[in-house]
């Protein structure tokens, strides 16, 4: 059967941050087949602006191959039959836009994962000059670049909203930047107690959290976390409604065995970093922190005190993963 080439007609529309692309074609049976994308004009880097174009047409042929999947074979050729499929007749795209165009926005890879991210912290999270200066503040003082990402952090941030938290136990504060999330969550009388290891990593915490203005509802404990939780327990108090865990991965079932004793039914305990490029899957790894991260994955399985699941990323801190679970 010879080639049958369908010419598409693809309309950018340019707004100030955003760019639609619409996305049409019409069939040999006169059916017009559309689709619609929609993406942001790359406000971190002014230099590209075409980069929410590109995205917004790639989205836009995707949308439409998709509808094209559910056109009957009468929409395509004007005969009777089942559902059309793509391969049935080859689709020459006319645009400047090519499918390899299309396929390489798609693709998965780091730098599409970084993009997606920006794309998604510039639609979702506002500019915040505290969170901003905690980060920069942390690098000047030379903490490793290992705090969450703001999508992340505003993810903890809902869970202390939604779970209603008071009281919450951070294991791992670093420069701060997630217990600022963290303490924003919870009222004006809750209160985190966060452990840190470094009175470096500390002090600067405490400057963040200060200019945050939070730092009246946090408590840094500094020392060994696996030497402070039992402290914490033994001065008694209110139990944790939301635990985080973002510390040394070797030591995750101390500090989850612990989180499930401070805390009560209903608790809710995150674990970061569970993914480790993948590599929490491969039972014979010699990694410390990803055996770490597998011996937590297997008692948040086994214990009847929890219920859990985990979801693997990929993101601006490249592939990982991230364990939540609830006391029951």
């Amino acid at each position: 059967m010879p080639a049958t080439e369908w010419n598409i007609t693809v309309d950018i529309d340019e707004q100030e941050d955003t760019t639609m692309a619409y996305a049409s074609l019409r069939t040999p049976a006169g059916h017009e087949v559309t689709g619609v994308g929609q993406a942001q004009r790359n406000p971190h880097d002014p230099s590209v602006p075409a980069i929410g174009d590109e995205l917004a047409v790639a989205r836009a042929l995707r949308n439409l191959a998709e509808r094209l999947l559910h056109t009957t074979e009468k929409d395509i050729s004007g005969a009777t039959g089942e559902p059309a499929h793509l391969h049935r007749e080859p689709c020459l795209l006319t645009d400047r836009h090519s499918r390899e165009e299309a396929g390489r926005m798609a693709d998965s890879t780091p730098e599409n994962w970084r993009r997606v991210d920006d794309y998604l912290a510039a639609t979702l999270l506002d500019d915040d000059t505290a969170l901003t200066m905690a980060r920069s503040d942390s690098d000047a003082a030379d903490l490793p670049a290992i705090e969450v990402t703001p999508l992340a952090g505003k993810l903890l941030h809902l869970l202390a909203r939604m779970t209603g938290a008071r009281n919450v136990l951070e294991v791992g504060t670093l420069g701060g930047y997630s217990t600022i999330w963290l303490a924003r969550g919870i009222p004006r009388d809750g209160r985190v107690v966060t452990l840190e290891l470094e009175q470096k990593h500390a002090d600067v915490a405490r400057r963040n959290l200060e200019r945050a203005r939070v730092s009246d509802k946090v408590e840094i404990v500094v020392g060994r976390a696996a030497d402070s939780l039992p402290r914490i327990a033994e001065r008694g108090g209110e139990p944790f409604d939301l635990v985080f865990i973002d510390a040394d991965k070797e030591s995750n079932t101390i500090y989850l065995d612990w989180a499930i004793r401070l805390g009560h039914p209903g608790t809710v305990i995150v674990v970061d970093n569970v993914g480790r490029a993948g590599e929490v899957a491969d039972p014979g790894t010699d990694d410390a922190m990803v055996i770490g991260s597998r011996r937590a994955l297997e008692l948040l399985g086994s214990d009847p005190r929890v219920d859990a699941t985990a979801l693997q990323t990929v993101g601006a801190k490249g592939w990982d993963g991230v364990a939540i679970a609830i006391v029951v």
